[in-house]
């Protein structure tokens, strides 16, 4: 029976009639974070192994598991590009992955080249992570959001681990979306709307190096657009943002009672963005990209056009603004929460009259704050 580590920790032991070249590659693994893992999955008497290392995934064990080992995958935010299993394995195993994410997987004869599709994660630390999940429900093509920790030394910790600061720990969303129906920009927007960017102690009420922002991605528009953001606010603010950009890592997905708190709790959830300060507290982030387009609804019967429409990151919060609703902030502007983000504008026409934003606010103030029909 040969004992597999990883990085220098004895995390599972291997089956009697686990390969030794599988054995040997494990061995090899240098940590359990993107670069390399390795795990068992476990039941009665059957056993799996998952091996991953320099983007090759290597399965062997009890087909029985094998869908199992997909699910494990999507849920500690682990990739892979090429799948060495045989060829009973890896059809469990793909079935199981293209429920997850979409794909194609080709065999060339040895192993078989995994290509994915639309389906994409984004790994965010935006302090709370109850919080931080709460307004992302509402977007079409957010297929799921888990709550976790991510960026630590330690495996599998649980939130008093986390909570005490000595892990090394963020708590994290893992959200994972449909490209084509959302795009990374719209969730980092929402993300951009309800943090605090200049707070470098954690966030709001909560402090402490657990509640610190931080962005994990290995995609290079991602943190191209993210550093956008950024740099535009520092310079518009002359103040320093507390927002690391970092590869992508080992995501642990947190105890049940943290998955979905927003929904299964809505008083309570209420109650903590009121007493932790998320639901008044305005901020100017103020990186505003012209989407060159119009946004037309109806507002009491009435047609409602915004003209030159701004994707919009200013003073208002998700709680703020009711999803699907219109309202003013600061300087009398004008903001309107779609499905795909926060727009405002400088000039508008209703029932027929164009104006600017300032003077539709003066004149239709109890227009205001309406839920828009969908």
């Amino acid at each position: 029976m040969t004992t597999i580590f990883v990085n220098g920790k004895q995390l599972i032991q291997s089956h009697p009639n686990v390969s030794s070249t599988l054995c040997d590659v494990a061995q090899k693994v240098t940590g359990f974070d993107k670069g390399g893992f390795c795990f068992v999955q476990q039941k009665e008497r059957d056993f799996l192994y998952a091996v991953g290392k320099d983007e090759t995934l290597f399965l062997e064990g009890d087909a029985s598991l094998a869908s199992e080992i997909a699910k494990t995958l999507a849920d500690y935010n682990l990739t892979f590009a090429t799948l060495v299993a045989q060829s009973h394995l890896a059809q469990v195993f793909f079935e199981e992955y293209k429920k997850l994410f979409d794909g194609t997987a080709t065999f060339d004869g040895v192993s078989w080249r995994w290509q994915g599709g639309s389906t994409k994660v984004l790994l965010l630390a935006g302090g709370c992570f109850w919080c931080s999940a709460k307004p992302y429900y509402e977007y079409d093509g957010v297929l799921r959001v888990a709550s976790g920790y991510a960026g630590g030394r330690v495996v599998n910790p649980t939130y008093e681990q986390v909570k005490s600061g000595k892990t090394g720990h963020k708590e994290t969303i893992l959200i994972t979306y449909d490209s084509k129906t959302i795009d990374f920009r719209t969730l980092l927007d929402v993300y951009f709307n309800t943090i605090d960017p200049y707070d470098g102690e954690g966030q709001f009420i909560d402090k402490g190096e657990s509640y610190t922002l931080a962005i994990f991605s290995n995609e290079k528009e991602v943190l191209q657009y993210a550093q956008a953001v950024i740099d535009d606010a520092e310079k518009r603010s002359g103040k320093k943002c507390f927002i690391s950009l970092l590869p992508s890592v080992v995501f642990y997905k947190a105890e049940e009672y943290h998955q979905d708190y927003s929904i299964k709790n809505q008083s309570a959830m209420q109650e903590e963005l009121i007493s932790s300060g998320r639901a008044d507290k305005l901020f100017d982030f103020n990186f505003n990209v012209v989407e060159n387009s119009e946004i037309q609804t109806t507002l009491r019967q009435k047609t409602l056009v915004l003209h030159k429409v701004y994707k919009y990151q200013g003073p208002v919060t998700m709680q703020l603004l009711p999803f699907g609703g219109i309202q003013t902030v600061f300087g009398g502007s004008l903001v309107i929460n779609c499905k795909n983000g926060f727009f405002t504008c400088d000039t508008l026409t209703y029932d027929g009259k164009t104006q600017s934003t300032k003077d539709f606010v003066e004149t239709n103030s109890n227009l205001v704050n309406l839920v828009l029909p969908n």
